[in-house]
């Protein structure tokens, strides 16, 4: 028990010499050829193969809400540096991008969800026949798809990565994780956080669809 103890103070007291760095530990950023192999990796699932499968699948409703939410995925994707070992997809989506390719990518990806919001909202123009309807159901949509979901996924990871599954309450970001934790036990937390992350987004796509299918009323009278 005391060699536990010993082991605990021992990590809280490394943890705490480096947040007094003005340079603290940070994972090692991927190189060019990995982040690219990242990117690619993106596009193939998520930007082509996901909605072949949907397509198939007569899930075109779906599909309708799917590209604006892209940058979701990303973000879980993206996430601590990724599900694979060595930080793959470190560049993909951040919030604050601090390379070139991490700059372009991000763009990118922001970019495919606006068209995604724009096909959404020019579709329901020409099917309603009502600009200023459709126009309303745009407020809410870039709310709903874009504006709130990124922002409140990236804070529920971090809460449930660092409170829920985190056995030292003094990790609060990767930085300070890195180095101090094994492999094993970053997918001990990583894996149930990353589920969760896919089940907050279906979530949200369900919700986003529901709001479209049931309050047309609504959006006529913000009209």
């Amino acid at each position: 028990m005391n060699k536990i103890n010993i082991k605990h103070n021992s990590l809280d007291t490394r943890i705490k010499s480096n947040n007094s760095l003005n340079n603290s530990l940070k994972p090692p950023p991927p190189n060019f050829i990995t982040s690219l192999g990242a990117f690619i990796f993106y596009i193939l699932v998520i930007l082509i193969i996901i909605p072949i499968l949907l397509i198939k699948s007569n899930k075109k409703q779906f599909l309708l809400l799917y590209y604006p939410n892209v940058d979701l995925f990303a973000t879980l994707l993206s996430f601590n540096g990724g599900f694979l070992p060595g930080n793959q997809f470190q560049n993909l989506y951040t919030n604050e991008p601090d390379t070139r390719f991490s700059q372009i990518s991000t763009q990118f990806i922001n970019y495919i969800a606006l068209l995604g919001i724009t096909f959404l909202i020019a579709k329901h123009t020409l099917d309603k026949k009502n600009i200023y309807k459709c126009w309303s159901i745009g407020f809410v949509i870039l709310f709903t798809t874009y504006i709130f979901p990124s922002f409140f996924l990236q804070n529920t990871l971090d809460y449930i990565y660092y409170n829920l599954f985190s056995k030292n309450k003094n990790i609060k970001s990767y930085s300070q994780e890195y180095d101090l934790v094994s492999i094993k036990q970053r997918y001990i937390k990583y894996i149930p956080t990353l589920i969760i992350g896919i089940l907050i987004v279906y979530g949200l796509i369900i919700l986003e669809l529901h709001i479209l299918k049931n309050y047309d009323k609504f959006f006529e009278n913000l009209s």
